[in-house]
């Protein structure tokens, strides 16, 4: 009986002490996207840059904040930023973590990465021809007019194709030695 009362004497007082004290514990989210500031300070400079090895995602962030905090943040709450501004010679830049609410009340912040990584190029602009063929037959009821052009008014596209000499281009070190295909078209890259 005696160690029974003891037992819950011990527990009411621990929950009073952890409930009075606010103790700091952590809270954790994964892939936070980083947000990078200031890229115009690339493009308008004629360049164009990639994020590399996926840099610009956070696995994983850990908060260390008093309880009361930390069981009212959630995932909306983090901030990763990246400014192009601090791009140090190594074309990296440093995340900056942060929340948007009670970021004075936190014991620290840490993402499983520090850097966001680039790649940056000077942009290039090349034109190549592409020469239409007409095929097919006009439709029944359409006619066409001899010695003049046919008159096509939005033209559906289909395909695409020609050939590329591949003794036509030069390697640049550090390219690599099979082509690449680009699966989405984003403003933040340009490839060739």
């Amino acid at each position: 009986g005696l160690k029974l009362v003891s037992f819950l004497f011990a527990a009411v007082l621990w929950l009073i002490v952890t409930n009075i004290n606010d103790p700091s514990s952590p809270y954790k989210e994964s892939n936070i996207p980083v947000v990078l500031k200031n890229t115009d300070l690339i493009t308008n400079n004629g360049q164009i840059y990639e994020v590399l090895d996926g840099t610009d995602m956070i696995d994983s962030v850990v908060i260390w904040a008093p309880r009361s905090v930390v069981d009212k943040l959630n995932r909306s709450d983090i901030v990763a930023e990246a400014d192009v501004r601090d791009l140090t010679s190594l074309n990296t830049i440093s995340i900056k973590l942060s929340t948007n609410k009670y970021n004075d009340k936190l014991d620290s912040i840490k993402g499983s990465i520090e850097n966001v990584k680039l790649n940056i190029e000077n942009k290039e602009t090349k034109s190549f021809p592409i020469k239409a063929n007409l095929t097919g037959e006009v439709r029944e009821g359409s006619h066409r007019s001899p010695g003049r052009r046919p008159k096509l008014t939005y033209p559906v596209l289909r395909a695409i194709s020609g050939r590329i000499r591949i003794s036509a281009f030069t390697m640049r070190p550090g390219w690599r030695s099979r082509p690449r295909v680009l699966r989405r078209v984003s403003r933040k890259c340009v490839s060739m």
